[in-house]
C-alpha cells in the first residue's frame, strides 16, 4: 500500500467518525483520536479469513429470532485474562453505539 493510500484511509475513517487524524509525528502516535477514543487504523488487502468468517457468523446470529442486534466478535487469547480480550465489530455499528452514548460527535 502506498504512503498516500493509508493516509487516505485514515482521513476517510476520521471524517466518518468525526475525529481528528493525528499523523505519525504527533506524540501520542494514535492514527485518530477523540476525547474518549484512541484509534489505530489498519488497512489490509485480505483481512484474516477466520475473523471475517466469525463476524459473518455473528451477523447471521444477530438477525435470528426476528430481532436485529449488533454483531460482535470477542477474541480470547488462550490463557489470557478476559479483561484483555479483543472486541471486533463493524465500524458502522461502533459509530452508532458511540454516537448514541454521546462519545462521538454526530453533528456532520
Amino acid at each position: 500500500m502506498t504512503n498516500k493510500s493509508w493516509k487516505a484511509v485514515e482521513r476517510a475513517i476520521g471524517r466518518y467518525l468525526h475525529t481528528d487524524r493525528t499523523g505519525a509525528l504527533v506524540q501520542d502516535n494514535a492514527d485518530l483520536h477523540s476525547d474518549i477514543f484512541s484509534f489505530e487504523v489498519k488497512s489490509r488487502k485480505n483481512p484474516m479469513k477466520t475473523l471475517v468468517r466469525h463476524l459473518g457468523q455473528a451477523k447471521r446470529n444477530a438477525m435470528k429470532g426476528g430481532r436485529s442486534r449488533i454483531p460482535v466478535v470477542i477474541i480470547h487469547p488462550d490463557n489470557g485474562r478476559h479483561e484483555r480480550d479483543h472486541v471486533i465489530m463493524e465500524l458502522k455499528d461502533f459509530k452508532y453505539m458511540a454516537e448514541k452514548a454521546k462519545m462521538l460527535d454526530n453533528s456532520s
